[in-house]
């Protein structure tokens, strides 16, 4: 029930949304529900839009384990459709950081930005015009929303402003390369433009990113 109540209220705070940033670790719910939707209102209503997002660090394998290990015992486990793994980790990063090129080619009126990160926190913050929501992994745990005029709502977006200037960033508007999710080749060349090494990944290993970016369905389905 309190995992519903917060999907509830970040769909809410899409709804005419001029930005969304989002300070956390994978983004797989808002990279397949949330964004596609700010694309589509973006698009229907030929507005600009700005997006950034904070996620961690896919090659830092000490810190993809750490979460993953994280994750696997949390409460709500058994709530995420996939395995939990420091490989799975690194190629669902990817996954999320190939929707930030996507929605950039398939859209010029987003201003679209990511950055890495190398810790994990306790919290993770989604920022809309309208609101805050604060929320943990474990979904089974209560999540605090700000609205705009409040204290608090200055406060979380200032914090990602802390974690933006600490973070690695990634230019997102410099993939050149037309990208295209079931190709090794392409998902590599957009990766390396934007600033992103990916020496040590397999053509499996991207490919397998490029499936997940493609995969649009809430991750919040029983297994």
């Amino acid at each position: 029930r309190r995992a519903q109540g917060a999907l509830h209220a970040l769909r809410k705070g899409a709804v005419g949304t001029r930005e969304w940033y989002y300070l956390g670790h994978t983004a797989k719910y808002i990279r397949s529900q949330i964004l596609p939707y700010i694309n589509r209102e973006s698009l229907a209503k030929n507005e600009n839009k700005k997006i950034k997002i904070i996620i961690l660090n896919p090659n830092n394998p000490g810190l993809c384990g750490y979460y993953a290990k994280y994750r696997k015992h949390s409460r709500s486990a058994q709530m995420i459709n996939g395995d939990w793994t420091e490989n799975s980790v690194k190629l669902d990063l990817i996954a999320s950081i190939l929707c930030m090129v996507e929605l950039h080619q398939a859209n010029p009126m987003l201003e679209v930005n990511a950055g890495l990160r190398d810790h994990v926190s306790l919290f993770r913050a989604d920022i809309s015009s309208s609101m805050a929501l604060v929320t943990q992994e474990d979904n089974q745990e209560p999540a605090i929303r700000y609205s705009s005029d409040s204290h608090f709502y200055r406060c979380y977006r200032r914090e990602l402003e802390i974690a933006w200037d600490q973070c690695v960033k990634l230019n997102i508007n410099s993939a050149v390369t037309n990208l295209d999710l079931k190709d090794a080749n392409s998902i590599r060349g957009c990766l390396n433009e934007i600033g992103f090494d990916s020496s040590s990944y397999s053509d499996n290993q991207l490919l397998e990113s490029g499936v997940h970016a493609l995969e649009k369905r809430s991750p919040y389905v029983s297994r």
